[in-house]
This record gives C-alpha cells, structure tokens and sequence, in this order.
C-alpha cells in the first residue's frame, strides 16, 4: 500500500536521521580542477566533486594576486566585494542540471545568511574576553585589502558552493555514488574584476584603478556523509531502498537551487512593475540588487540609495497583498536577524520561516516600485528556492 501524503514525510524524516546517525561525515580535499591558474589564458576552470557518499557541499580558498599598474592611485573595493572576482559560478550534478547559476556576490550574499556572518569574517568579541584568552582575529583566514596599493596585492578568501540545504538538513543532498558523471562547479573569472572607472561599479572588485587579476590558486574541501548505512535493518519502508542502501529519497528528489536573472521588466519613476515567481518552487529568499546607471556617465553600473525606491511588495493571485514593504523596513528586519545590513542597494525577501510555495499558492510575483529611474536601470534577483525532480503529492507535502 502506497504511503500517505504525512506518511512519506515522516518515512523520509526518519531515513534522513537514520543516515546521519549511521554514517560518516567527511570533509577531503578536492583534486581535479584546482590549482593556480592565470585568468588571462584560462577564463573557465571546472572543479570536480569526488563522486561518493551523499555529497553536501564545497568550500573553495581562493589566493589570488591583483595588480595594481596605477602607481599614483590606490583602487577602491567595491560594495559587492572580492567575490566579484567570478562573473558566474554554475554547479551541475550527476542529471546535468544547473543546480547553482549565480555570479561572486550572489553566492558570497547566501554564504553570509547561511552562516550568519560573511564566511571567514572576524565576530566581534567584548575586551573582558582578553582575561579568558586571548580570543579575536588571529588567524588571516580571510585577507582582502579595503584599498589596492600600487603593485601586486594578495586577496584571500572562501566561498561555500551548498548541495544540501545545510549540513543536517538534507534536502538537495547530491548521491556521490555514480559512474561517468557530467557534475561539476564551473567558475568563470570576472574580465573586468578591476575597472578604472571612477564611479561605484557593480561588477567589479575594486574600481577607480587599472590592473589585473594575475594569478589565482584555488583549493577545494568537499563535506559529505559516506559510509551510508544498508537499508537491511533499517526499519524504514520500501520506498527508501535506494539500490540496497537506506537513504531519504525526497531529500534526494529535492533540488536546492541559486539563481541570478536580471528580470525583463520596463521601469519607470512612480509605476509598479511585476517580477514573476516561476511555478512548482518553494522560494525561500529572494535578494533584490537595483543597478541605477548614473544618468551623467554613460554604461557606469551605479549601485542605487535606499531612496531610488519606493515600495516593495510580495503578492499572489487575484491581487492578494502578501507583504507590504520598502527598503527600510526589508533592512530593518535583516538587521534584527543578522546583526547588519546588507551592501547598498540590496534588499532581502527572507520566507525561510514560511516559503512562497507556488505550487500550493500558484502565481506569486514582487512589485516594485522605483521612485528614481536613470537610463539603463535594472533589477538583478538572487533567489534561493527548493525545486523537485518529479513534482508529486508526496513531494509536495514535504516542500
């Protein structure tokens, strides 16, 4: 008899619990596609995961040299930061789908929510600490100059390229054990990581110099639960026999997904504009980057003030107001969960606590509404959403 809706949920809860409880969480060095690479003659580089176990994630060092070849003028770090240094970032898995297709800051922004503080960053400690031990930044384990010295600089630091939706949490978990696998994380380096352009730019590291990007040595760890246990014994149901082995087959039919678009809307001063949810997904974060070009300099990616909008909204169908927003408040609430805000200009839809369900909800979208639109303005989403391999009844009661 096919297991119930609630049933299956439960069922898969416990196989998820069943496999950590009964396996090994590893965390091992990555081989293939790491290395020192020059970004001038090798744009693209390809890290390979290590196909085994349930694979949950990758942290990746990046070391890279910038050049500065403006003697007289130091560079200035832009507000998006030294992950802007990728252009794209596309992981796809054993199935050969895009799973993550985001740049630097659209992973660095989630990596930040994820942990709680951008990863590697120093958490600040009271002076009473120092009577304890001597606690606080010791160790260079991130290492990116606020301003770029003439000449060679060294930049350091970390990204997280998530599968599973954390580390107890399953969901989106990729099964390593397979042959012949297309799964990689494909990194593209940013052309224009270093602009001479003096105005805040968008899509670079530091603005306001010339150089280059000269170097960059890439490390890769990946974390993993192998050493599964067999499903003989398990006690679980049928359904999560997976080849003899005891494993949750909805996290495993669960895609968690990044995504970065730039939506196809027309924008104008004091008009709402609509950016769709797609169907079948349970959005759990949408971050909004509003990119209004400075109407005195051509094709100079300004990054907008708080004030160039008005209002945010979330609304479903029928014109049901979900959320009634603006830039303030949406900052007011990431400050009280984080501790700070966001880079200028960025906004966070934070739904983890209840997602935008469109396949329980149907169509849902974001209104917007900018009160300041120079020539060539546009809107960049970050979305952080679950998807699902075969959108099925039982699925849809775990989403």
């Amino acid at each position: 008899m096919a297991l119930s809706q609630q049933q299956y949920a439960s069922a898969n809860l416990q196989a998820r619990n069943y496999v950590l409880a009964n396996s090994v969480e590893l965390i091992q060095n990555i081989n293939e596609g790491v290395g020192t690479f020059d970004p001038a003659s090798t744009p693209v580089i390809t890290i390979k995961p290590k196909m085994a176990g349930l694979i949950k994630g990758v942290f990746i060092k990046v070391v890279a040299t910038v050049n500065n070849t403006a003697t007289a003028t130091a560079g200035t770090i832009s507000p998006l930061g030294a992950a802007q240094m990728f252009s794209s970032i596309i992981f796809t898995d054993t199935n050969n789908i895009q799973r993550i297709n985001t740049d630097g800051f659209g992973l660095s922004q989630n990596n930040t929510l994820r942990f709680g503080s951008p990863l590697g960053s120093q958490k600040s400690f009271p002076s009473t600490t120092s009577t304890l031990g001597s606690y606080g930044e010791n160790y260079n384990v991130v290492s990116i100059p606020q301003t770029l010295a003439a000449g060679d600089n060294t930049v350091t630091f970390y990204m997280y390229v998530p599968m599973a939706y954390s580390f107890d949490d399953l969901r989106g978990a990729m099964f390593g054990d397979v042959v012949n696998s297309s799964s990689g994380i494909q990194l593209t380096f940013n052309p224009n990581a270093i602009t001479a352009n003096a105005t805040l730019t968008a899509g670079c590291m530091y603005y306001n110099v010339s150089g280059a990007v000269t170097s960059v040595t890439v490390t890769a760890k990946q974390v993993y639960q192998d050493k599964l246990p067999p499903f003989k014994g398990s006690g679980l149901p049928a359904e999560f026999d997976n080849g003899g082995l005891a494993l949750p087959t909805a996290d495993l039919g669960t895609y968690y997904q990044l995504l970065k678009s730039v939506p196809n809307i027309t924008l104008a001063a004091g008009q709402q504009s609509d950016i769709p949810y797609a169907p079948l997904r349970s959005y759990l974060t949408t971050s909004l980057c509003y990119i209004n070009f400075n109407g005195s300099t051509s094709n100079t990616a300004q990054i907008s003030a708080a004030s160039d909008i008005s209002t945010i909204v979330l609304g479903g169908a029928n014109e049901f107001v979900w959320v009634q927003s603006d830039p303030d408040f949406e900052s007011l609430l990431v400050n009280q969960k984080y501790g700070f805000d966001l880079p200028i200009g960025n906004y966070l839809i934070n739904r983890r606590h209840s997602p935008i369900n469109t396949i329980s909800y149907g169509n849902m979208y974001i209104k917007i509404n900018p009160a300041v639109v120079n020539a060539g303005a546009y809107f960049i989403t970050y979305n952080e959403y679950f998807a699902f391999a075969g959108v099925t009844s039982q699925q849809q009661a775990i989403s």
